[in-house]
Order: C-alpha cells, then sequence, then structure tokens
C-alpha cells in the first residue's frame, strides 16, 4: 500500500541522534547555574533587624536550636526546629552555618533547575540569564523558607516530564527528601511539597503501572529518612514527632482565619490575575511540548497506533496508522499515549495546587507579603520548558511578571544592577559561616540592632528574674538572645498571637497551670499582631496566667509576674445570649468575681468557601468598655474563630492585684461584625461565667 511523506516520518534511530558536548550537559548546567547563584544573592551580608515582631521570633528560633528545646510538647511555631534558615542571621555560629548552607544550595539547585529548563529552548548561557532574573527578584522579597516551595515544583516537573525512568525515579527521591526536610523548616511549605511528591508518585503508577511502584516507596523512604535524620540532628527526641505534627498542623489549618489582613495594596490584585494567567498560558504550552518526547523505557504495546496531535504541541499532521512494520521506529504506542495522558493531568493537577498554595502564601495577609507570590510565580514560569515555536510567549510572561514585581516592589532588586555587591555579600557571608573571620563583629552589630529596635529588658525586670526559670510573653523571644544567663522558659506556642486554635490555646493554657510553668513571666500586653484585643489574644492563655501568677513589679511597659497557688475557683455558668451579627450583648456584672465568656456562631457558606480559596470575611468583636482603661469607647478588634470557644475574659476584679495599665478593662457590651453576616443575620450565642479569684498571697 503506498504511503504518503506523513507516515514515513519518523524520528532518527539512537545512534544518529545529535548528543550535546560536555560543556551543554551536566557540567554546563552546574556552571552556569552557580554564577546565576552568585549574581542573584542578596546584596546585604545579613538581613536587616528592624522594630516589630520579626526579629523576636527569628531569635526564638536560633535560641530554641541552640537550646535544643523540644518541638512539640516544649514549642510550637509557624516554622520548625530548622525555620532559622528562613533569614540568615549571626546568632550563633551553628545557625550561621545552617542558614548559609541551606540559602546558597536551595538557590544553587533552584537555579540548576531553571538552567536545565531553559537551555533546550533558550539555549546555556541565556538559559543563565532567566536564572539570575528570577531568583534575583525572589531573593529579594522572600524567605529562603518559601524557595523550598517552588524548587519541590521543579522536581515534580522532572519527575512528570523526563521521558527515562531514571530520571523520574532520581527527581521523585530528591523531591521526597527536599519535602521531609521541608517540614520541619516550614511546615506550610512542608505540605506542598507532600502533595507535589504525592501526585507524581500517583502519576508514575497510573502511567506505568504496578513495576512503578517501587519507585513511590523510594520517594517515601527518602521523606521519612529525611524528618528522622534532620529530626535527630536538631537534638530532637523522637517521641515529640506526633506532637509536633499535629501542633504544626493546627497552626497552618488556623492561620487563614486569624490572620488574614489587607492593608490596601489593591494594585498588585491585579497584578496577580494577570501572573496567574500567564502562568497558566505558558505551561499549557509546555504541556503539549512534553508529549511530543518519546519515552524510551516502555515497550511499544500495540500494532496499530493511531497518532494525533495533543493540545498544542506539534507532533506532526493529522492522525495517521502506523503499522506493524513500522513499530520500532513508532514515536507513539497506546501505551506512551496513556503515559503521556496522565502526565499531562498530573502537571496541571500540580501547578494549580501549587499556584493555589503561593497565592495564600502571599495574599491572606495582603501586606508585603505579595511579593513572595510574585518571585515564586516569576521563578516557576522560569521553569516551564517551552518549545522553541512558542519562546516568545515564555520571553513575553517572564518580561511582564517580572516587570510587576519590581513595581509592586517600589524598585528592581539591587541584584539585577549591583551584582558586585552580591559577590561580596556571598563572600562575607561564606567567610563567617566557614570559621574564617568576622563572626564576632557581625554578632555584636546584631546585638545592638535589636536593642536599638526595642527588644532589651528593663534592669529592674532582669534583677527579679536572675536565677529563676522566666517566660518573655506574649512575643518578644529575643530578649532570650540578648540575655544568654536567662534561664528561658518560654509557653509552648512561641508567639501568643500564633494561638490560632483551641488546641494550641490549650497547649499555652496547660503549661501555665502546671508543675513544669515558669517561676516569672516578664509580660507586655502591647505584643500583639495588628488589629487584635491584647485582653483576648489568646484568650485561654491568658486566663491561666491570671490565676496563676501574681505581680511582683513594673519595669517601664514591662511587667514582672511571680507563680503561685492556682486561685481561681470553678467557672459558674452565669447567663446564656443568643443574638445576631451587629447586635449588642450586655456582659452581665458579678461582684468581686472574674466574668468570661465563650462564643459559638456559624457563618455562611460562602465565607466558609472564600476561606478555603483564599481567606475568608474579616471578622471582629466590638467592645465598649465601662470604666477603667477603655474609657466607655468602643473599639473593634480582630476575633480569632478558632478559638472563639475558649474561655475570654471581659472583666477582672481587683482581687486580680495588676497595676491598673496590666489589667484588662471591664468590657461592658460586645457585638460580633462580618464574617460574610450583614447586620441582623446569622446566629450568636454567648456564655457568661463567674469565676472567683483570691487576692495573691
Amino acid at each position: 500500500m503506498a504511503h504518503s511523506e506523513a507516515d514515513r516520518e519518523v524520528p532518527a534511530p539512537p545512534a544518529q541522534r545529535h548528543r550535546p558536548g560536555w560543556w551543554a550537559g551536566a557540567p554546563g548546567v552546574a556552571a552556569v547555574s552557580l554564577v546565576a547563584t552568585v549574581l542573584s544573592w542578596r546584596t546585604s551580608a545579613w538581613a536587616k533587624v528592624a522594630p516589630g515582631l520579626d526579629p523576636s521570633w527569628q531569635a526564638g528560633l536560633a535560641e530554641g536550636f541552640e537550646r535544643h528545646l523540644q518541638w512539640g510538647p516544649g514549642i510550637i511555631f509557624t516554622f520548625g526546629p530548622y525555620g532559622l534558615v528562613d533569614t540568615v542571621l549571626p546568632f550563633y555560629r551553628l545557625t550561621v552555618f545552617l542558614g548559609v548552607l541551606f540559602a546558597f544550595v536551595v538557590s544553587w539547585g533552584l537555579a540548576a533547575l531553571v538552567v536545565a529548563a531553559a537551555r533546550p529552548a533558550w539555549g546555556l548561557v541565556p538559559a543563565g540569564a532567566v536564572a539570575w532574573l528570577a531568583l534575583a527578584v525572589a531573593n529579594s522579597h522572600t524567605g529562603y523558607a518559601d524557595l523550598l516551595s517552588v524548587a519541590a515544583l521543579g522536581l515534580a516537573l522532572v519527575a512528570l516530564g523526563s521521558e527515562r525512568a531514571g530520571r523520574r525515579q532520581a527527581a521523585v527521591v530528591v523531591l521526597g527528601a527536599l519535602a521531609g526536610l521541608a517540614l520541619l523548616v516550614k511546615f506550610n511549605d512542608g505540605l506542598v511539597a507532600c502533595g507535589l511528591l504525592a501526585v507524581a508518585v500517583v502519576a508514575e503508577g497510573a502511567a506505568y503501572g504496578a513495576r512503578a511502584l517501587w519507585r513511590a516507596t523510594a520517594g517515601a523512604g527518602a521523606l521519612a529518612g529525611a524528618v528522622v535524620v534532620a529530626w535527630a540532628g536538631a537534638g530532637q527526641g523522637l517521641a515529640n514527632l506526633p506532637n509536633y505534627f499535629r501542633g504544626s498542623f493546627s497552626v497552618a489549618a488556623g492561620y487563614t482565619s486569624a490572620m488574614s489582613l489587607s492593608v490596601g495594596r489593591r494594585a498588585e490584585d491585579y497584578f496577580a490575575v494577570v501572573v496567574v494567567v500567564l502562568l497558566g498560558l505558558v505551561f499549557y504550552l509546555s504541556a503539549g511540548s512534553s508529549l511530543a518526547r518519546v519515552d524510551r523505557d516502555v515497550p511499544l504495546g500495540a500494532t496499530t497506533v493511531d497518532v494525533r496531535p495533543v493540545g498544542p504541541a506539534v507532533l506532526g499532521g493529522a492522525g495517521r496508522r502506523l503499522r506493524p512494520g513500522n513499530r520500532g521506529n513508532a514515536p507513539w504506542s497506546g501505551t506512551r499515549a496513556r503515559a503521556g495522558r496522565v502526565r499531562q493531568v498530573a502537571l496541571a493537577v500540580s501547578l494549580a495546587g501549587w499556584a493555589w498554595a503561593t497565592l495564600k502564601e502571599g495574599f491572606v495577609r495582603h501586606d508585603t507579603h505579595d511579593l513572595t507570590f510574585f518571585g515564586l510565580v516569576l521563578v516557576a514560569m522560569a521553569l516551564a520548558r517551552v518549545g522553541r515555536r512558542y519562546l516568545f510567549v515564555q520571553v513575553g510572561a517572564l518580561a511582564v511578571a517580572a516587570s510587576l514585581a519590581c513595581v509592586a516592589a517600589g524598585a528592581p532588586p539591587a541584584q539585577l544592577h549591583s551584582p558586585g555587591a552580591s559577590t561580596a555579600a556571598l563572600a562575607t557571608d561564606l567567610r563567617v559561616a566557614l570559621g574564617l573571620g568576622g563572626f564576632r563583629p557581625a554578632q555584636a552589630e546584631l546585638h545592638a540592632h535589636l536593642l536599638a529596635a526595642g527588644n532589651g529588658l528593663p534592669a529592674r525586670a532582669l534583677s527579679l528574674v536572675k536565677g529563676r526559670s522566666v517566660a518573655i510573653e506574649p512575643a518578644e523571644a529575643a530578649a532570650a538572645y540578648l540575655y544568654p544567663r536567662l534561664h528561658w522558659d518560654p509557653e509552648p506556642v512561641l508567639q501568643g498571637y500564633s494561638a490560632y486554635t483551641t488546641y494550641l490555646d490549650g497547649l499555652g493554657s496547660k503549661f501555665l497551670g502546671s508543675a513544669r510553668a515558669p517561676e516569672r513571666i516578664v509580660y507586655d500586653p502591647e505584643q500583639v499582631i495588628e488589629g487584635s484585643d491584647p485582653w483576648m489574644s489568646p484568650p485561654a492563655t491568658l486566663l491561666s496566667m491570671y490565676c496563676h501568677y501574681a505581680q511582683l513589679a513594673v519595669a517601664g511597659p514591662w511587667q514582672v509576674l511571680g507563680r503561685v497557688h492556682d486561685r481561681c475557683g470553678p467557672a459558674r455558668l452565669v447567663g446564656t445570649v443568643r443574638a445576631h451579627f451587629g447586635e449588642p450583648v450586655a456582659v452581665p456584672e458579678v461582684a468581686g468575681q472574674l466574668v468570661a465568656a465563650r462564643f459559638s456562631f456559624g457563618l455562611p457558606l460562602l465565607s466558609r468557601l472564600e476561606g478555603v480559596l483564599l481567606k475568608p470575611p474579616a471578622l471582629s468583636i466590638v467592645v465598649r468598655a465601662g470604666g477603667g482603661q477603655g474609657g466607655g469607647l468602643r473599639q473593634a478588634y480582630r476575633f480569632v474563630p478558632g478559638t472563639a470557644g475558649d474561655m475570654h475574659v471581659l472583666v477582672a476584679p481587683a482581687s486580680l492585684g495588676y497595676s491598673p495599665a496590666f489589667t484588662p478593662p471591664a468590657v461592658r457590651q460586645l457585638e460580633l461584625e462580618g464574617g460574610g453576616w450583614a447586620g441582623g443575620q446569622g446566629r450568636v450565642i454567648v456564655r457568661f461565667y463567674a469565676i472567683g479569684l483570691s487576692p495573691a498571697r
């Protein structure tokens, strides 16, 4: 039978295919990506310390690592025992070494993934320029921990797109190890990496059958091995792992509803829409191109195959029939076509899941967090392996995304116009990390910056806690670093505002009521996240503090508390009120006793859906205090739904014995607003309790 020219087109035999030279192979990719890493390094050797809560948790993570605090039962936060690597600061020699090593390896590995993906269409040196651009923008406003998530995406793309079984296997193993480490660095990024690993493993099994099962085992084994080895390396007991995972998951699950914020960066909302559309377009073109690759390790399983174009990929003309005589050179078999379709679906799922998680990372707290989103998405665009036919689309998408990221940041990153400064900063970081000098001056400078940012304690407070175990609450962990002789014994949740759920709030409450509680607490009620009520954050933990600690002295903005026997009686229900959102509720007066309230309510289905997709509508508690510090003013505060059922102190009697500045204002009226309900809608149940509080002896 006669055949057309299209029917006779087959790939060249393996021996006749072009083989890249030494420089264009792995060594060339490693060298060019190393240059991109050096030139995209942050231009300042150390991150700047400014007033606020960030330096405190950064110091707390380093201090926890240095003192081998046990994560899970002893300490919980958004970051894990290796979270100190997110920002490189010279707290201790070992933490500097780990931070610089982590930042360098992750940045170089990510640059190598970008160069390897872009090289076939761009060429080696231009691919290095793409990696430089993407990493420079990402590094300028993104913590190094967040780079793990886009590195995991890059490995997942290799696992889903490679035609070689060995390469897919290696990508799955490395992805598993990275996911295990990510769980101990920043838990939510670890969850993203685990999700990508799961999709890659399922796709491998669905595409290639039972014989690919051992690859799944290898990925899971790498994940478990990385967790166990890194956990033990941080001086953690294996028995604490379940508590760590439970507490970290509770932090991740409660974050969205507790911490959502918008500060008016509305232009960035539209920027994000444009960037997401471009990301989808680039990967749509990339996915089709990936199906055109020949999978050499899959045996041909069909004697007659119908080959048709898939997506935008150019697979060659119209569908055609390949006869048994041509099967040795056939580019596609039924098995291969099925594998290609499975991998294409898996790629779409992986990209959509990663983009959703990254969007939440940048826009739940919509302040400058959106810069993290723009940087990571730019790197993801560079990871797409687009054929030369559509290269102009990727070029345009990268240019637009980089421009929008720079506009959102207010200026291009310094790495793009000061590569010499990046090189010098990296040299300084490496010299200090490797113990070649410069650590003591850098540490002294950090110490001075922390003091200047308001992280110090007055002499009076230091004298009262000398020789005693002490917690510095609710957020100022940096003081424990500044005064290394303190016997630091913090509450389990590293910063009080992070107790987003009843479980986390309960950890603090039980700790302060237990025999393990610190002898002293140095407390500043104003150290709360913006918009929160300092007298209700976290509610049950504060109640436990009132019951078990008496005031010893006031030193500047700090209150020094000493542990006493439990002076609270049992909680007695004194009233239940059912109201609508926006409807004022009067607080009952109970002479000489502490009054607290528990709240229960439901939120609209649409609001809950918004919370899953991005973030829910803001929920507020509006209080009116009668007398005391509140002066009868009407104040609105952020309300955390995850702790609504915990005891919220509303009125504290004189027997509390705290100075007026540290005594909760007596709330006489309250109402809940927002959450997706208009005024007069929804249902709120408020249960009021009276608790006897004895004077301190």
